[in-house]
């Protein structure tokens, strides 16, 4: 897969760069030369990164980012991001493609940001009701923290859903886990709460998935 492809690709790079002796391996000596000059490389990229953010915003050149320069800052960040928002608004919401948002098309978008809104508040609350439960099951003591003690109940809790899941996602009960089961895995718990069948979770079917998983 890509990941596998970018990960041997990276390691032969590595090979030819720091394996001086062509064994196949990078060790002692060759680990450590590799090491040293990673350290460099990144340190190197630091001070570059440093110094560019330093030429674009200390105005007086004085070494120091002081009040008025870091209000400059915060105000092309504000800007940056408020030109993002109306990129975004266009491509989601610019049905015609005239460039500009209509009276209809801002009440489309109006309408998406308010359920955006609605979900992420129903999430809160969904988060909020999960560690409820959670303290309520494994703070034993109810002095509303997790103890040592306790925190060992709460790892072997995890360790069997987690070995539970393993043997739901592994179809063939071979004890490895493909790429093809984990997505047939994830495809089964999406179609479970694809209520209406278009392929895709609405914010509501999303929600009742919080939920549910979460055993509220």
């Amino acid at each position: 897969n890509m990941y596998r492809d970018r990960a041997e690709q990276r390691r032969k790079e590595l090979l030819e760069k720091y394996d001086t002796d062509s064994d196949g391996e990078i060790t002692g000596e060759e680990r450590t030369a590799m090491v040293r000059a990673m350290r460099e490389e990144s340190r190197r990229r630091t001070e570059e990164a440093r110094q560019s953010f330093m030429d674009q915003w200390d105005a007086n050149k004085d070494g120091e980012i002081d009040d008025e320069e870091r209000q400059a800052i915060r105000e092309s960040f504000r800007q940056r991001a408020e030109q993002w928002r109306r990129d975004r608004n266009l491509r989601r919401y610019d049905a015609n493609g005239d460039g500009k948002l209509d009276e209809e098309e801002t009440a489309a978008m109006e309408k998406a940001e308010a359920e955006r809104q609605r979900f992420i508040e129903e999430a809160r609350k969904i988060r909020e009701q999960r560690r409820k439960e959670f303290m309520e099951k494994f703070d034993t003591d109810g002095d509303g923290e997790i103890s040592e003690e306790e925190r060992e109940v709460v790892r072997e809790d995890f360790r069997k859903r987690a070995e539970e899941m393993r043997k739901q996602i592994d179809a063939d009960g071979d004890g490895e886990i493909t790429r093809e089961e984990r997505t047939k895995y994830w495809e089964g718990v999406r179609n479970t709460y694809d209520e209406d069948g278009d392929g895709e979770l609405s914010m509501d079917e999303r929600l009742k998935m919080m939920r549910e998983v979460s055993g509220s």
